[in-house]
């Protein structure tokens, strides 16, 4: 069976194929694996031979270890392979291991080429049309199991995957036809694997009263839409099926970046690239400016709108799915489900707030109007957001945000943005973090504000920093034990694809870098 069929057949690919792994698989696997883009990667790759028996003994370890809490990830600096195989075809385990290491610093790019071998493991598995079963984190680290691997002492296991299964040792699993599973919409002719549009009709209102009156009428079956970037690819997953959409870019109340008495206005309409280039925000808000320019990639920032980014919808692993995707899971909390694949608990979403410059305009005390046919009323950014990531704002579907109120900064104030991503452009953030602070001459502090983002349903801002920087330099010491604050407080959860214990590990080495860089602001 090929994996085109298993998929069809709703068989994901960490189930394993009825086979064992030849020799020839396990090389390309390997060669895979070494191909990693960190100039610190000096260990040599090892390998040792486990049999059967060994993957049995890993087996009922694994299932011991199920329940157990993962404990903090230590710090990391080159990474070694050892492989579970011999000359037969065999089934094949990679335990990847991390050197221990005590440099912070170093810890984004040593988790990131980790991790990036793994990927790149995976994705050679799936190529020749094998599965896996991939398990990570600290509860891999147990005694029997460094013994069993034979792990050397300055060495913690950090991944373990399974590429194999024996087809005699493995019991064959019921399956559910996938056509008694997969609702698909009746309102659209997409039944393939294509991501249609569902039917909708399109208005474009000439002025924010048509628009307003758009969006009474119709109620719950209308949506605002500027610049789209996050609204289509949500329909096109039927996430969201709104049958009227009501454009907003041309509306010229919604235009514009004009000085005020003591504030800045920015139009809800205004592309995020004429934010970031925009020579007021640049001047006044150098964190707001870095914030916008580092969102997706060129084209996004030409097209999504800053309104757009404030409203932005929250994202999960288990969510931003093909309807197929998610169907074949039973849905989740968030749509359509009544489960949190992530906590299993509970009846709040933890979907992450994604959005880049929301905890910036928290950090600039900024204010957002909003209109409805009902009147107008303005809204701190502070407290936009609700703590929960089904419906995380407190923007009522028949409001429009008109625009955003930033307030000039005193003397002596000084801001600054960090962000965390896979990759340079394109990728939501797995981590930002926004500062602002005022300083006295010697960089002594009297204010200082810090907002961490992409972890939870709403942004945070941090607590306590009064007690531990008011009156003191911002000196290393004060930027340590701020970062130790935000490591306290920040516990991400498994709503994102990346490792949580690798993201909380972030969190203090980004808000050392945006603290140092702010005081050098």
């Amino acid at each position: 069976m090929d994996v085109q069929q298993a998929v069809r057949e709703r068989r994901s690919v960490r189930y394993y194929k009825p086979r064992h792994i030849r020799r020839d698989e396990v090389e390309r696997i390997l060669e895979a694996a070494t191909w990693a883009p960190n100039h610190r990667m000096t260990q040599p790759w090892g390998f040792i031979v486990l049999g059967p028996e060994t993957k049995r003994k890993y087996a009922e370890l694994r299932a011991r270890t199920k329940a157990e809490k993962a404990a903090e990830p230590a710090a990391a600096e080159a990474i070694m392979v050892k492989v579970a195989s011999d000359t037969r075809a065999v089934p094949l385990i990679v335990a990847v291991t991390m050197h221990l290491a005590d440099d912070p610093i170093t810890r984004e790019e040593d988790y990131a080429a980790t991790f990036m071998a793994i990927q790149n493991m995976l994705l050679t598995a799936w190529e020749l049309g094998l599965g896996s079963y991939v398990r990570t984190g600290r509860i891999m680290d147990k005694p029997e199991l460094r013994s069993l691997l034979g792990v050397p002492d300055d060495r913690r296991i950090v991944a373990i995957i399974d590429f194999g299964e024996p087809a005699e040792l493995r019991e064959p699993r019921p399956r559910t036809p996938a056509a008694q599973l997969t609702r698909w919409p009746t309102d659209t002719p997409s039944r393939g694997p294509m991501l249609r549009l569902p039917d909708f009709e399109y208005h474009r209102p000439a002025s924010l009263d048509d628009a307003l009156h758009l969006l009474a009428h119709y109620g719950a079956a209308a949506a605002p839409i500027a610049g789209g970037t996050d609204l289509i690819p949500n329909m096109k997953h039927r996430l969201a099926t709104p049958a009227h959409l009501v454009a907003l870019r041309c509306i010229p109340e919604l235009r514009g970046i004009l000085p005020g008495d003591g504030e800045l206005r920015i139009g809800a309409a205004e592309s995020l690239a004429a934010v970031a280039r925009n020579p007021l925000v640049r001047q006044h808000f150098p964190s707001l400016a870095t914030a916008a320019a580092g969102v997706a990639g060129p084209q996004l920032r030409n097209t999504g709108t800053i309104g757009g980014n404030l409203c932005l919808d929250t994202r999960c692993t288990f969510y931003n799915q093909s309807l197929f995707w998610r169907s074949a899971l039973g849905f989740c909390l968030k749509k359509d489900g009544d489960v949190c694949h992530v906590t299993q608990v509970g009846r709040r979403c933890v979907a992450a707030h994604s959005a880049d410059t929301p905890p910036v305009l928290i950090t600039l005390n900024a204010t957002a109007e909003l209109a409805s046919v009902a009147g107008c009323r303005t809204v701190p950014v502070a407290d936009f957001f609700l703590a929960d990531g089904a419906r995380n704002t407190v923007r009522r579907p028949d409001e429009i945000v008109v625009a955003l109120r930033v307030p000039l900064p005193r003397p002596g104030t000084r801001t600054a943005f960090h962000k965390l991503r896979q990759r340079a452009a394109i990728d939501f953030p797995l981590l930002t973090v926004a500062a602002a602070a005022q300083l006295d001459p010697g960089d002594v502090v009297r204010s200082l504000s810090v907002v961490v983002s992409a972890l939870g349903a709403r942004p945070r801002a941090l607590s306590g920093l009064a007690r531990a920087t008011l009156g003191r330099s911002l000196d290393d010491a004060t930027i340590a034990a701020v970062a130790e604050l935000a490591h306290q407080q920040c516990r991400p959860l498994a709503n994102m694809i990346v490792d949580p214990d690798w993201r909380r590990a972030m969190v203090p080495v980004h808000v050392n870098r945006t603290l140092r860089e702010l005081r050098t602001a």
